[in-house]
């Protein structure tokens, strides 16, 4: 049996294989689109909109304003741009013809997981970076750092 990246990402203590398969799986799911790629996916998500009959300049300036938002750094992979604008099309604003921020918007949305593993796995490299890591948290308790305070319940009265 698998575990998920979600499982591994909130185990309390990881692996070395475990660190390496999340760090694969990043590499491979976190690869910037290709400009190719992207103006394709973007031409068929605008085709399904009225598009100006204006001069050939005109759409290609247009074009590369949709790509250079879209693709903006951090540049998302194709896959979330791919749920972005089928999320579009598929959602409740798909009458009106998207913005390229809006598109891009929800591309990085798409992406919170992969943050999310970014995150963890940063921490496993620099678990002393994180003031909000595990062992920050007991050290902190152990040198009485959070003045008694680490588990106190407030009063009934008081919420």
């Amino acid at each position: 049996m698998q575990t998920s990246c979600e499982a591994l990402v909130y185990a309390p203590a990881l692996s070395t294989e475990q660190v390496d398969k999340l760090r694969v799986t990043v590499e491979r799911v976190a690869r910037p689109a290709g400009e190719e790629w992207t103006r394709g996916r973007l031409a068929t998500l605008l085709s399904h909109y009225w598009i100006d009959k204006g001069p050939d300049e005109l759409k290609e300036a247009v074009a590369n304003d949709w790509v250079a938002i879209v693709m903006g750094e951090p540049c998302p992979p194709d896959w979330a741009i791919n749920k972005a604008c089928l999320a579009w099309l598929g959602g409740k604003d798909a009458r009106k013809k998207p913005l390229p921020g809006e598109i891009r918007a929800m591309a990085i949305e798409q992406m919170s997981w992969v943050y999310l593993i970014q995150s963890r796995l940063y921490l496993e490299d620099h678990p002393e970076a994180a003031p909000w890591h595990p062992m920050q948290k007991y050290r902190a308790i152990e040198n009485d750092e959070l003045g008694g305070k680490a588990f106190s319940i407030p009063k009934l009265g008081a919420i």
